[in-house]
């Protein structure tokens, strides 16, 4: 925030607002397009949760009650056919958050929060929400309904674009 202070001499609001949302539009965009190419893509016969098949190497530390395994396939591992993140995807999804935060910084700074008590707050507030995301969703969605949830985050994250532009 205190850097929004200073940008806020350089880059307007609005500038770092709309590419912000502009930023999330995108990222969301392309998690819908990877969400219908995974619901078009043909599914494999084979058992995923057959992990003994799958791994070439167990490693058992019972001290600490933790087994390793190496896969032959790491992308069987998906039991849930979430997808990853990757590097690419993450370098954009990094920029549109931080446009975005940027924007919501600048906001701040120049209404006065503090920047030293907001960011705390925030990330406090961000860790509860999204813990509770991934509990609801764990423990109440029924898993007829979970294969057909796989474009919603790419829907939340236009909306928040859409929102982010207005």
């Amino acid at each position: 925030m205190i850097a929004g202070q200073i940008i806020a001499s350089f880059l307007s609001k609005g500038i770092a607002s709309f590419l912000g949302g502009l930023a999330l539009i995108l990222v969301g965009g392309w998690l819908l397009l990877q969400g219908w190419s995974q619901r078009l893509a043909p599914k494999d016969s084979s058992d995923p949760c057959n992990i003994d098949a799958l791994t070439v190497f167990k490693f058992h530390i019972p001290s600490l009650g933790l087994v390793i395994s190496i896969l032959k396939e790491p992308s069987k591992a998906d039991f849930d056919e979430s997808g990853t993140i990757s590097v690419n995807e993450a370098i954009f999804l990094g920029f549109a958050l931080a446009m975005d935060a940027l924007g919501a910084g600048l906001g701040a700074a120049m209404m006065g929060f503090s920047p030293w008590f907001t960011p705390f707050v925030l990330a406090g507030a961000k860790f509860i929400l999204v813990s509770l995301g991934l509990y609801l969703g764990s423990h109440f969605i029924v898993d007829r309904f979970r294969k057909n949830l796989g474009l919603l985050p790419g829907m939340i994250i236009i909306a928040l674009g859409i929102i982010q532009l207005f």
